[in-house]
């Protein structure tokens, strides 16, 4: 019999992170640099920090690679509370030439913080936040629910299907109801 394991999904968003990482640093590595001959990269996490087994592990481990390819320094702050993250951010941009932050959450203290900063480059992996210093990656989250959901309700064998979310943010919210319509997707090739 086959389960679909619940971390599958959050395995295969973790090495498309991984991936995202490695572009965006290998392109700001490569572009003209007028500053340091060795660029600092910093990444930003919250509570979970290092050791989640997903989002925030599997972009250290990118900025890791990128540390062995490259000529780059690395350096790692983990915000243990979302009133941290603009002081966080704000000392990460002071020492860094790039900052990664991941995740929906820091979205509103990039948004506050990238304007002073113009000389920083900014990675923001979940979300859109426009500016000339800043790469925005979003996941189309809805998407890999809908996949999620389709596998669930085809290797069903009780016909009971269940999602866990975890924050009621938007990025969470998308992936429900795309596992919703997977599983119903499911069905009708079942009728």
């Amino acid at each position: 019999m086959y389960e679909l394991r619940p971390g599958l999904l959050r395995l295969l968003r973790s090495i498309l992170v991984v991936f995202v990482s490695i572009f965006f640093i290998a392109g700001l590595v490569c572009a003209p640099v007028t500053h340091a001959a060795t660029l600092t990269v910093t990444v930003l996490t919250d509570a979970a920090g290092l050791g989640d087994k997903g989002f925030n592990d599997v972009c250290w481990q990118g900025v890791e690679r990128a540390k062995k390819e490259f000529t780059i320094e690395t350096k790692f702050i983990q915000s243990l509370k979302a009133s941290d993250y603009v002081a966080d951010l704000t000392a990460a941009a002071t020492d860094a030439d790039i900052v990664v932050t991941l995740g929906f959450l820091f979205i509103d203290a990039v948004r506050k913080v990238v304007p002073h900063f113009q000389d920083t480059s900014f990675i923001h992996i979940e979300g859109d936040i426009p500016g000339k210093n800043v790469i925005s990656f979003d996941f189309k989250s809805e998407e890999g629910g809908y996949m999620a959901g389709i596998v669930a309700g085809l290797f069903t064998k009780t016909g009971k299907i269940g999602v866990v979310g975890g924050m009621d943010i938007p990025p969470v919210e998308a992936y429900i109801s795309g596992f919703k319509a997977g599983v119903r997707t499911s069905e009708k090739k079942g009728e």
